[in-house]
């Protein structure tokens, strides 16, 4: 497929090396600058995001060179409590030398043509990426859907730390492995549709290490309340095969980093990376509740957030909707917030985010 001087086409092992450098080599604007490195291998990281996924790379013809990459995923999940295959797009990069072509917004009709157009199409954007959000809710190219803020995504990094241990959980709780798994996967298609597009889970996806990979069954916090399953929360280490690099910090951080690394020397955290040093964080994933009850979600915190620390990591990042009732139970948790917007759309014409219910959305933030 060829437009405008550039030749879109399926990703092949052979593009592998110059994938994983373009995506290495653009930093993320926020209020701290980001890279988002895919080493040692990008494709590690596709199965996490659905099945079929589709890597799209655009080369500009002149000279061959890689300008462009994204990706579109297919996955279960429940909408309006109802089984319902949605398509992801992102990850999207595209090379300093060719911004500002609408390469975005082309390599996503391509990638509409590969798979069922008839699919509502999810994508989720930092609120402090005004260019991508420009380019999703604004001006579009012929064909492109019109999509739609179905929820605003508050994303916690919970900051982790060995002085301060959390009292004992009111509640029962256990590791993963010694839960059978035929029960957490019951239970996470019972209560999971409490949520829209919360993922729909198969036994397979917790034990055939692609999915959720790097995922094992003992990072898996589950609570019980009168016996029975009340909530599930894991640890999802994906420093294997995804990094997140410190690009740079801004300007008025040189005086709070001092202060910063000092108590997180005293409560025995770790101190914020440098420059071109990783930030050591896990996923949240999974996360369920059977209702809204604040002891069930204190419980599989201050388990998951035990586990993230005794993986090494320095923070455990949880994505809540705005409207979501139980983000008012981590409001005094110590936490670095993310905020950004989901949007639903469709290429077929009609409106799939006009039509859902108000339940408040779950994004699995290690996915994207």
């Amino acid at each position: 497929m060829s437009d405008g001087g550039f030749h879109f086409g399926r990703a092949t092992r052979e593009d592998e090396p110059e994938i994983r450098a373009l995506v290495g080599s653009v930093v993320m604007p926020g209020t701290v600058s980001v890279r988002f490195e895919r080493e040692p291998d990008y494709f590690l990281g596709t199965s996490v995001q659905g099945d079929p996924c589709d890597v799209l790379v655009a080369r500009h013809r002149p000279d061959g060179e890689l300008a462009a990459v994204m990706v579109r995923a297919e996955r279960r999940v429940f909408l309006d409590g109802e089984v319902a295959r949605v398509a992801y797009i992102g990850q999207i990069r595209i090379a300093a030398r060719f911004q500002g072509r609408w390469l975005m917004q082309r390599a996503t009709l391509e990638l509409a043509q590969l798979r069922d157009r008839s699919l509502p199409h999810v994508g989720v954007i930092a609120s402090d990426n005004p260019i991508a959000l420009g380019t999703i809710a604004g001006r579009r190219p012929p064909g492109a859907p019109r999509l739609t803020r179905v929820a605003q995504l508050r994303s916690l990094a919970f900051v982790l730390h060995d002085r301060l241990k959390p009292r004992r959980a009111a509640l029962p709780t256990e590791w993963g492995d010694q839960v059978h798994l035929d029960e957490i996967v019951a239970f996470l298609r019972s209560a999971g549709p409490r949520r829209q597009l919360f993922p729909v889970v198969e036994r397979e996806h917790l034990t055939a290490g692609r999915a959720y990979r790097g995922l094992r069954l003992e990072d898996l916090r589950v609570v019980r309340r009168d016996g029975e399953v009340a909530g599930v929360l894991g640890s999802w280490d994906q420093s294997s095969y995804k990094q997140e690099i410190v690009a740079a910090y801004p300007r008025r951080w040189r005086f709070l980093r001092p202060g910063y690394d000092l108590l997180a020397t005293v409560l025995g955290g770790d101190r914020l990376p440098r420059a071109g040093q990783p930030v050591r964080t896990a996923f949240g994933c999974l996360y369920c509740q059977s209702d809204d009850d604040p002891d069930v979600l204190e419980a599989l915190l201050d388990g998951a957030r035990d586990r993230a620390r005794r993986q090494g990591n320095a923070f455990l990042m949880l994505g809540f909707d705005e409207r979501d009732p139980r983000l008012r139970s981590v409001g005094r948790s110590l936490a670095v917030t993310y905020r950004s917007d989901v949007f639903l759309g469709s290429f077929a014409g009609d409106d799939p985010g006009a039509a859902l219910d108000g339940r408040p959305a779950y994004v699995e933030l290690g996915t994207l």
